[in-house]
């Protein structure tokens, strides 16, 4: 799935994706708008035995994403328009995001970005 928005401009963007287990749906927003919305998994899972790839591509690296991707967050729930658009205004509420910070990856994140 990808959007049909241009990222290549050079400025700050803020993409998300939802998806809706039990209809499959799939929908990208760009800078806090609906942009693109496909059927896709119906019913499917997500578990730690898919691979998941932000940023990359079925095709290869040649059309893979170029740039730097930054405060990503998993969530145990999907979002709906207004939730996006608050956590691009706000930030996001780490109380509802799947990964606890507690020693694990994102406070590591944390950790190094701020010894930088």
């Amino acid at each position: 799935m990808a959007s049909t928005k241009a990222i290549s401009d050079g400025k700050w963007h803020h993409i998300a994706l939802t998806r809706v287990r039990k209809s499959g749906v799939n929908t990208i927003y760009f800078d806090g708008v609906k942009d693109a919305s496909l059927v896709k998994g119906l019913g499917l899972p997500v578990s730690n035995d898919v691979v998941m790839t932000i940023g990359g591509h079925p095709a290869g690296a040649a059309h893979a994403f170029a740039g730097a991707v930054d405060d990503m967050a998993i969530f145990t729930k999907v979002l709906s328009a207004d939730e996006i658009n608050l956590a691009i205004k706000s930030g996001i509420n780490r109380s509802s995001t799947a990964v606890k910070r507690n020693g694990k990856l994102t406070i590591m994140w944390g950790q190094l970005r701020t010894n930088l």
